[in-house]
């Protein structure tokens, strides 16, 4: 985590170090609570939800380019400063190209409502497009401004055509939850240019686009 410096991830201010057998590092204060909470607050109107997770997306880029893979992205591991600069935290599953990343083969890790399927059966060989997974779940959680529920994973095509999104912003939603790795955008600011790109045939923004209530449909 001491070699990403990017505006939009929580520094380590010090290298690790240790105090009578306890072992610690020291990283920036970040004092507006989490990103999750400020949704579910309505503490956030739809654009500044969408603005603050293409920063995001510009940090997992900055983390990939350097072989960092997260693995755990998710609402609540982005906190915001007072005055609203979002910043990805929570390091403990990355993966590194020089380190196992403390997780072993074959151990899911993550959340799962955010969770790419790889991740959760090898999170070990996890590669970038798992952020990318996790980066569009948790746009998905944005856009709607409410919690993801079980149905999500189960119902997830038939939970997604019910957001009251163009088919653009659909459809980028959906190449990005693919099942397979190498169908989803080829890093995270993609995604959200493709995203945003779609989103700009709405013409009258509503608050959120939450989905109206799952009733049956084909299983995903």
């Amino acid at each position: 985590m001491a070699r990403l410096d990017h505006p939009h991830i929580v520094k380590v201010l010090g290298e690790p170090a240790d105090d009578d057998g306890w072992a610690y590092f020291v990283m920036e204060y970040v004092d507006g609570g989490d990103f999750r909470r400020a949704v579910l607050d309505g503490r956030l109107d739809l654009d500044a939800r969408i603005d603050a997770l293409e920063k995001i997306a510009q940090a997992l880029d900055d983390a990939h380019a350097l072989g960092l893979v997260h693995r755990d992205v998710k609402p609540a591991n982005i906190l915001l400063s007072r005055d609203g600069v979002p910043k990805l935290t929570d390091f403990d599953l990355v993966r590194a190209e020089d380190t196992s990343g403390l997780t072993r083969t074959r151990a899911g890790m993550g959340s799962y409502l955010f969770a790419a399927p790889e991740s959760m059966g090898d999170a070990a060989n996890a590669e970038a497009a798992c952020d990318v997974y996790s980066l569009a779940a948790t746009l998905v959680f944005a856009l709607q401004g409410r919690q993801l529920g079980p149905l999500f994973l189960i119902e997830r095509r038939t939970y997604l055509e019910k957001l009251a999104l163009p088919e653009g912003a659909l459809a980028a939603l959906k190449r990005a939850l693919a099942v397979d790795p190498k169908e989803r955008p080829g890093s995270a600011t993609e995604l959200c240019a493709q995203l945003r790109a779609g989103l700009a045939e709405i013409e009258d923004r509503p608050e959120d686009l939450a989905p109206r209530p799952l009733t049956g449909g084909t299983r995903y």
